[in-house]
């Protein structure tokens, strides 16, 4: 057995790398500010856990469960309110799952040491490398799905119900992340028994076992706490209803499909790359009955998570993260036995092999470093937003109603400058902003702030 440390070691400088112009930049996808917002409004001025606010007087939200803003508001108390807190809470969500991904591959292969080629597969997905800039609850969601696959992997092999119990537990866990996208790893005994890796009464017992671990858990929120109670009641009326009626982000219901194949191509083309190499070149056939079965396994128990979406037309790339490590593990485990064939016929671990990945490691790093502070979104209105945060410090503006919509913006001044925004027109504030080229009625008695801004501009009351 051939030691591939090395490649662990480059699997890590890749995924920094690629992560690299983004990570400690400036700007980020709007939903991850807002949440964002939410964690530091939990962390700094913590009112319980099911209380939900993107700033400190505004109202409760019930858009998505707590339990991710919770974990992250830990980083606000732990450092305060810096700018980079949730992009080290999303990049340990990443370590914790890539780590998982690896014993989930030690539990289903018997190549434990290439589980390099799972996480390899999983970090060239696009949308895996930009959610971890962009602070997803996905993210979080993602370590309790996969948590709760390992469980249920530990339980085939034991028949231990304590694997059940936690499985169960880590899928409530996932519910709180993000909500009912986190009940696919219910399906996962499902997919053993059709493949015959367990028996009908095995199928039964297990997931029935599974099922009512993780009802159990709902049910001591449902009989202990009237907070978690009522949240999970608006959180269905407020969020699941509207994204089953009326709430549309898409044209066709199976777009989320099309998001999938495009998510996937990289690892498409890998493996179609490796079958082309294989058949022309080396003129060896190398497939494993066994991993296609349990590559099959894992990759219907990445489409569990995703086939669902189409019943909805309010989707998002996004949705999809907590499926796609499982695409990842489906692939690599397809395309071990070429890579094991060919890491034994060309692949001799030696100093220089070493040197060069730790090396490369550290280049990863700097590239972290040489783009932090680096504004690669919303480049204008970031820079207003600083700008007016550094002059009115910790104020009330006043907005046009325009304005009210624009939730970046709201989030970005909150997020940068503890400043919130009002549109209510009968009760203006010291300082006011509107767009360049636009004036507004209210503004009589304001006089413009002579400051350097690009996309706004900021009026004071002319006391």
């Amino acid at each position: 057995m051939k030691n591939t440390f090395s490649f662990y070691v480059l699997i890590i400088a890749i995924f920094f790398s690629i992560i690299s112009p983004n990570f400690l930049s400036e700007g980020m996808f709007f939903d991850g500010v807002f949440y964002a917002n939410f964690s530091k409004v939990m962390g700094l001025h913590y009112s319980g856990f099911w209380n939900l606010k993107d700033c400190e007087s505004c109202v409760n939200l019930y858009g998505h469960p707590p339990l991710a803003i919770y974990l992250e508001s830990i980083i606000f108390r732990l450092f305060g309110d810096s700018i980079y807190n949730e992009r080290f809470y999303s990049l340990i969500t990443y370590l914790i799952s890539g780590i998982l991904i690896h014993l989930i591959f030690r539990e289903i292969s018997n190549k434990k040491q290439y589980s390099w080629i799972a996480l390899f597969l999983w970090i060239i997905i696009p949308v895996v490398t930009w959610a971890v800039s962009n602070n997803m609850l996905e993210n979080t969601m993602t370590v309790f799905v996969l948590s709760s696959v390992l469980f249920s992997l530990k339980n085939i092999k034991t028949n231990s119900f304590v694997s059940i119990f936690f499985s169960g537990f880590s899928i409530f866990l996932a519910f709180l992340s993000k909500g009912v996208v986190a009940f696919f790893p219910l399906s996962v005994f499902l997919w053993f028994y059709l493949f015959k890796e367990i028996t009908l009464g095995e199928f039964i017992k297990k997931s029935t076992s599974l099922l009512l671990s993780t009802l159990f858990f709902f049910l001591l929120i449902f009989i202990f706490s009237d907070n978690g109670t009522n949240y999970i009641i608006n959180y269905y009326n407020d969020q699941l209803v509207k994204a089953m009626g009326s709430e549309q982000t898409v044209s066709s219901r199976f777009n989320i499909i099309l998001v999938l194949f495009n998510e996937i191509l990289p690892l498409i083309g890998i493996q179609f790359t490796l079958f082309l190499l294989f058949r022309f070149s080396f003129r060896v056939r190398k497939l494993d009955k066994v991993n296609i079965k349990k590559g099959l396994i894992m990759f219907f128990i990445g489409c569990s998570g995703v086939f669902p979406m189409i019943i909805s037309l309010k989707q998002s790339g996004f949705y999809i993260l907590p499926a796609l490590p499982f695409f990842a593990m489906s692939f690599a485990l397809f395309m071990l036995p070429q890579i094991e064939y060919l890491i034994n016929k060309y692949y001799k671990e030696t100093k220089l092999f070493k040197s060069i990945s730790y090396f490369f490691l550290i280049f990863s790093f700097v590239l972290v470093l040489f783009f932090k502070g680096k504004v690669i979104r919303d480049a204008d209105k970031l820079n207003d937003v600083i700008v007016i945060s550094n002059y009115v410090e910790n104020k009330t503006l006043s907005i046009p109603p325009k304005l009210f919509w624009d939730w970046s913006l709201k989030s970005y001044f909150y997020r940068y400058g503890d400043i919130e925004l009002n549109d209510n027109q009968s009760n203006l504030r010291e300082y006011y902003i509107i767009e360049n080229n636009h004036n507004h009625e209210n503004l009589i008695n304001y006089e413009i702030v002579n400051i350097a801004l690009k996309k706004y501009k900021l009026y004071k009351l002319d006391k």
